[in-house]
């Protein structure tokens, strides 16, 4: 149990919390990490910074890149992409009314 053991709170205050409480509880902690986690990494880049040669293209995202970040590109899908969800959409209905 994070909320016990990482978090600190006592078992009998973890009883008297209801599920949006310990869940408030455990998103601040996740938050927490992750804002530990960008700064080691931008501390690591500092760091690293004066050994690197000039005009690098070393980034932040590329020395360590995140799990919950955004992609620098978003794929789009094509037409194909498209085409194949439509036919497995219909499978899936002539398959739920029962035809083949």
């Amino acid at each position: 149990m994070v909320i016990v053991g990482r978090i600190g709170i006592s078992y009998d205050d973890f009883f008297i919390l209801n599920y949006d409480e310990r869940e408030g509880i455990i998103n601040g902690y996740n938050e927490n990490q992750k804002d530990n986690l960008s700064a080691i990494r931008t501390q690591t880049f500092i760091l690293l910074e004066p050994h690197l040669k000039k005009g690098h293209d070393l980034t932040l995202k590329k020395l360590w890149k995140f799990d919950w970040e955004l992609p620098d590109e978003i794929e789009f899908s094509t037409k194909e992409d498209y085409e194949n969800a439509r036919e497995t959409l219909d499978l899936i209905k002539k398959l739920k009314n029962g035809k083949s």
